[in-house]
C-alpha cells in the first residue's frame, strides 16, 4: 500500500525504517536443509512461507508488523540478522468541516463539508448517516450512506459536497453523521459524530405534504402496508387536485394496488411505493397552479436529468470517454436542453395568462436559454475531458436551477420583469455612450485631419524655400505674426495687428493664384463652413451627453464625475470651432473621449452593487472552473455581468472581456486616431516648424505688441 520502490538488506549496514505490514523475501543458496526465520526482542513474523527452488537453494517470505530482531539461521548457526523498526499503519485522520447541513429554510441541499488525511493515500470516503432519536415503531438500525468523491488515492482530501437528499424519508429532520475513510491499506477511521438536519423541499400543496407523511411513516416501517393503502385511498376520495385530476388518480390508485398485491414481498413494495409516491408528490404541486404543460415540462427535466446523471456516474465508474459513450450522453443532454426550453416558455405563457408584467416574453426565454446553454457548454466539454466530477457538479447547478424555477410564483416574475426593464435601460445606455464615443471620434478625426492638411502643406513649402538656399529665420523674422500662423496652418484671431516690420502680401486681383505661403480662399471657406458643421455636432452631443447622464442617475441614483468633464471638454471644443483653432479642438475633443472612456468604466462600477444587472433567481449563474468567467451570460451583457458597450451593434457576445488580443486594456498602447491618412512630418518639416516655433515665442517675449497678439500667442504656446 505504501509506494515506496524496493529496499535491499544489506549485512553491513543498519535496516531502514519499513512500514507495517512490508513483505520481507529471502533468498539462500548453498544450503542443503531449510534455513529458519525467527523473530526476537519483541519481532513478529506473520505468514512466513518456506519455498524450496533447488536442492541447495531456498526462498523464504514473511510479513512484518512489530519492530525487533529478525534472524536467520540454518544448520545451527546464524546466517544474517536484521534490527528492523516497523512504523505502525495509523487509521486515517478524519473530520467534519465547519457548518455541516442545511443551509436554511428555502435549502432542500444538504451541506457535507470534510476533511481527510493518511501517509498512503484513501481510497475510500463515505458520510453515514442514523437518527440519534427514531419515531417510535421506526427501524433502528436504518441508515444512509453518502458516497463521497475521491480521485484516485490522495493522501489529504479537503472538500464539501451538497447532495439533493430531500428525497430520503427522514428529509427535513435531525441525524447523526460520521464519516468513515478508508486508506489504501485497509485501516479505516472515524470522525466524530455531527447532528445537523437534513435539507428538504418546500411543498405548498396540503394533499402532497399528506402523501409525503403517509410515505415518510411507510418507508421508516412505521406503518404497515395495509394500513398505508387505506391512508391513500382515503386522500384519493379526498376534494383537491388527485380526485380533479384523471392521470394523477390513476397513478394514486396503482400504488394502492401494488401494497395490497400480495404477490409482492413487502420490502419490494416498501421501495417501489416510496418512489411512485415522491413523484406523485412533485407532479401535484407542480400541478397546484392549473398549468399542464409547466407540470409535464418539469417532469421530463427531472427524467432528463436523472438520465444524464446516471449516464455520468456509468462513465465515472467505468473510466469510458469513449465516442459511443459521448453521442449516447449528448443525446441525453439534448433531451435535457430541450425540457428546459420548454419549461422556459410554459412559465413565460403563465406570467402572460396571470397578467404579470413580462416586457419581453422571447427576451425573457432567450435569456433563460442562454444562461442554460452555457452551464450545458461547459457540462459538455467537462464530460469530453473526462472530468465526470465536474460534470456531475454542473448538472447539480442545472437541478438546482429547474427547482427554483419550479417554485416560480407570479412575484418572482414580477421582479424579474422589473430587473429585465432594468437591464434593457442599461443596455440602452451603453449603447448610447458607445454611439456618443464614435461621433465624438469622428469630430476628433475631422479636426485632426486639417491640422494634417496643414502640416503637409507647410512642409512643401519649407522644402521648396529650402531649395532656394534662402535664410529662413531673417525671412521669419521679417513676416508678420498673421503670416506665420497661416504657414503653420493656423487662423489668427480678426483685427491682430501685423507685429512685424517686413514686407506685408499684397493682396490678390482677379482670377490670380494666392501668394505664395497663403491658404487658397476657396479652400479656407470650405474649412470654416465644416467647422460650423462640427461645432453644432459637439453642441448636440453636449445635449445628449446631458439627457444621458439623467437616464443613467434616474435608473441607479448615481453619476460618474466623468460625465462632468466629458461635458465641459465638449463645450470647449465646440467654443475653439467656433474661433477656427483646429489645435484646441482636437486636444478638447481627446480630454472629451478619455474622460467618455472613463465614463463606461464608471457606469459599470455604480451597477455593480445595485441588484439590476444579476442573474433572475431561477437561472444558472454561470461561473465556470477554470475560464475565470463569472457572468451569467445574459443577452447584452459583457462577460464581468456589465452592459455592453456593443450591445445593440451587432458585437460578439463571446469577446465581451473589453482586452485587445495583446491582453491589453482597451485604449492601452494604441493611439486615439488610427486613420491611416494620418502624417508624420519628416525631419526638414519638423525643423522648419522649430524655426517658427522659436520666433512666435520670441514675439510672445515681445511685451510691446499689441495685447490682442500677445494674448492669442499665449494661448497657442501654452501646450508646449
Amino acid at each position: 500500500y505504501a509506494p515506496d520502490a524496493p529496499v535491499f538488506l544489506s549485512p553491513n549496514r543498519p535496516a531502514p525504517q519499513m512500514q507495517e505490514g512490508a513483505r520481507l523475501t529471502v533468498i539462500v543458496n548453498g544450503l542443503a536443509s531449510h534455513p529458519v526465520l525467527r523473530g526476537t526482542h519483541g519481532m513478529v513474523v506473520q505468514d512466513a512461507k518456506r519455498q524450496k527452488l533447488a536442492p541447495h537453494s531456498w526462498k523464504l517470505e514473511a510479513t512484518l508488523t512489530h519492530s525487533g530482531l529478525l534472524r536467520l539461521t540454518g544448520r545451527g548457526r546464524t546466517l544474517a540478522s536484521w534490527s528492523m523498526t516497523i512504523l505502525p499503519d495509523l487509521a486515517p485522520q478524519v473530520a467534519w468541516g465547519p457548518s455541516p447541513g442545511a443551509s436554511g429554510k428555502e435549502d432542500w441541499h444538504t451541506r457535507l463539508p470534510y476533511t481527510a488525511s493518511h501517509a498512503y493515500g484513501l481510497s475510500d470516503m463515505q458520510v453515514v448517516l442514523h437518527v440519534p432519536h427514531p419515531a417510535r415503531g421506526a427501524n433502528p438500525k436504518r441508515e444512509l450512506s453518502i458516497p463521497l468523491p475521491l480521485t484516485g488515492h490522495p493522501k489529504s482530501v479537503k472538500n464539501v459536497i451538497t447532495p439533493d437528499l430531500s428525497e430520503d424519508p427522514w428529509a427535513g429532520q435531525e441525524v447523526t453523521g460520521q464519516i468513515v475513510a478508508t486508506a489504501t491499506s485497509g485501516h479505516q477511521g472515524q470522525s466524530e459524530p455531527a447532528t445537523f438536519k437534513l435539507g428538504s423541499r418546500v411543498f405548498h400543496s396540503p394533499i402532497a405534504r399528506a402523501i409525503l407523511d403517509v410515505r415518510r411513516r411507510f418507508a421508516l416501517e412505521q406503518e404497515k402496508r395495509e394500513d398505508t393503502a387505506q391512508d391513500l385511498e382515503a386522500l384519493g376520495e379526498a376534494p383537491g387536485p388527485v380526485r380533479e385530476h384523471t392521470g394523477m388518480f390513476l397513478n394514486l390508485t396503482s400504488i394502492v394496488a401494488l401494497l395490497e398485491n400480495a404477490d409482492i414481498d413487502t420490502q419490494t413494495a416498501r421501495t417501489s411505493a416510496t418512489n411512485l409516491l415522491w413523484d406523485l408528490a412533485l407532479d401535484i404541486e407542480d400541478r397546484r397552479t392549473g398549468d399542464n404543460a409547466s407540470a409535464q415540462a418539469s417532469i421530463d427535466v427531472r427524467a432528463a436529468q436523472a438520465d444524464v446523471a446516471q449516464k455520468l456516474a456509468d462513465m465515472k465508474r467505468n473510466g469510458t470517454h469513449n465516442q459511443q459513450a459521448q453521442e449516447e450522453l449528448e443525446q441525453s443532454l439534448k433531451t435535457l436542453q430541450d425540457a428546459i426550453a420548454r419549461k422556459m416558455q410554459a412559465l413565460a405563457d403563465n406570467a402572460l395568462r396571470n397578467h404579470t408584467a413580462i416586457p419581453d416574453l422571447p427576451g425573457f426565454s432567450a435569456a433563460g436559454n442562454k444562461a442554460f446553454d452555457r452551464l450545458m457548454k461547459q457540462l459538455r466539454a467537462d464530460a469530453a475531458n473526462g472530468r465526470s466530477g465536474d460534470a456531475m457538479q454542473r448538472l447539480q447547478e442545472m437541478e438546482n436551477a429547474t427547482e427554483r424555477m419550479r417554485n416560480a410564483t407570479p412575484q418572482d416574475l414580477a421582479a424579474l420583469a422589473q430587473q429585465l426593464q432594468a437591464q434593457q435601460k442599461a443596455r440602452e445606455q451603453a449603447a448610447a455612450l458607445h454611439d456618443l464615443t464614435t461621433k465624438e471620434s469622428s469630430l476628433l478625426d475631422h479636426a485632426q485631419s486639417r491640422l494634417d492638411e496643414h502640416v503637409r502643406a507647410l512642409s512643401q513649402q519649407q522644402s521648396d524655400l529650402a531649395d532656394d538656399g534662402d535664410g529662413e529665420a531673417a525671412e521669419y523674422a521679417n513676416l508678420p505674426t498673421s503670416e506665420l500662423l497661416r504657414r503653420l496652418g493656423l487662423s489668427a484671431p480678426p483685427n491682430m495687428g501685423g507685429g512685424g516690420t517686413g514686407p506685408q502680401p499684397r493682396p490678390s486681383s482677379g482670377n490670380a493664384p494666392p501668394p505664395a505661403g497663403l491658404p487658397d480662399p476657396a479652400k479656407a471657406e470650405a474649412q470654416a463652413s465644416a467647422r460650423r458643421t462640427e461645432r453644432a455636432t459637439q453642441h448636440a452631443l453636449e445635449q445628449a451627453l446631458s439627457e444621458l447622464k439623467d437616464e443613467f442617475k434616474e435608473l441607479t441614483g448615481k453619476t460618474p464625475d466623468a460625465f462632468e468633464q466629458a461635458s465641459k471638454s465638449m463645450a470647449t471644443a465646440r467654443r475653439a470651432l467656433a474661433d477656427g483653432d483646429d489645435a484646441a479642438a482636437a486636444s478638447a475633443e481627446e480630454k472629451a473621449l478619455e474622460a467618455l472612456r472613463q465614463s463606461r468604466k464608471q457606469m459599470q462600477d455604480s451597477m455593480k452593487g445595485n441588484g439590476q444587472n444579476t442573474t433572475p433567481s431561477f437561472l444558472p449563474s454561470f461561473g465556470g472552473s477554470g475560464d475565470g468567467s463569472s457572468g451569467s451570460g445574459n443577452a447584452g451583457e459583457s462577460g464581468n455581468g456589465q452592459p455592453s458597450d456593443t450591445a445593440g451593434e451587432g458585437g460578439d457576445d463571446e469577446n465581451t472581456t473589453g482586452k485587445d488580443p495583446l491582453g491589453r486594456k482597451e485604449g492601452e498602447g494604441a493611439d486615439q486616431n488610427t486613420d491611416d491618412s494620418t502624417h508624420i512630418p519628416d525631419t526638414v518639416a519638423r525643423q522648419r516648424a522649430r524655426e517658427i516655433e522659436q520666433e512666435l515665442r520670441r514675439r510672445d517675449s515681445d511685451r510691446t505688441r499689441p495685447q490682442q497678439e500677445l494674448e492669442y500667442l499665449d494661448r497657442l504656446l501654452k501646450p508646449f
